[in-house]
């Protein structure tokens, strides 16, 4: 997923990245400003053309027909959007500088690996910044 990160500190949780995607904001899709907050939904993703997944429909109920080579990805609304329990990224306090500075220097060239189990569940893996991996 292509990622617009945010570097927020909290006293209570330690050093973490504030991952903001795409996906989470899908205002093509049909019905999307009217959907209230704190609604679960169902976004059916596919991989676009440029390597990176897209939202192509959205469903309060889990989808009947899933287009083959799709993914369902479990949300719920909220102030910035279709969050996946995906926005989060830890990091420890001896690695935070360089990732930090790696994040600020590679803005655009920032990805995330995520793995989406069969109940639509969300899980990120890995931070990519340009050729470098961060295990999550």
């Amino acid at each position: 997923l292509k990622t617009a990160p945010v570097d927020p500190y909290s006293m209570f949780t330690g050093y973490y990245i504030r991952l903001d995607y795409e996906i989470s904001r899908p205002r093509h899709l049909i019905g999307w400003r009217s959907v209230k907050d704190g609604t679960e939904l169902y976004v059916v993703l596919r991989e676009g053309k440029d390597g990176f997944w897209e939202a192509v429909s959205m469903h309060r109920d889990w989808p009947g027909d899933i287009p083959n080579g799709s993914v369902v990805i479990k949300g719920r609304t909220g102030r910035r959007g279709i969050e996946y329990g995906i926005e989060s990224y830890y990091v420890p306090e001896d690695a935070r500088q360089r990732i930090e500075d790696d994040l600020r220097r590679n803005r655009d060239q920032t990805r995330v690996k995520v793995a989406v189990g069969p109940d639509g569940q969300g899980a990120l893996l890995k931070l990519l910044v340009r050729d470098r991996v961060y295990d999550h």
